[in-house]
């Protein structure tokens, strides 16, 4: 896995408006830094959203 392979797969999924070959490609990035995704679906995302004490301001 190489940072360019994955780059190519973020491209790869936006063409295809494929969400989780996305997120999927991006958590292979962060892997390579030994990081993870804090927000992997769009569940998280709505439960984000769904946060009665939110700012307003994403969390990403």
């Amino acid at each position: 896995m190489t940072l360019d392979s994955s780059f190519a797969d973020c491209a790869i999924a936006m063409e295809n408006n494929d969400v989780d070959a996305y997120t999927e490609a991006l958590q292979k990035i962060n892997a390579l830094w030994g990081a993870e995704l804090k927000i992997k679906t769009m569940n998280d995302v709505k439960a984000i959203l769904q946060k009665p004490n939110r700012t307003g301001c994403l969390e990403w």
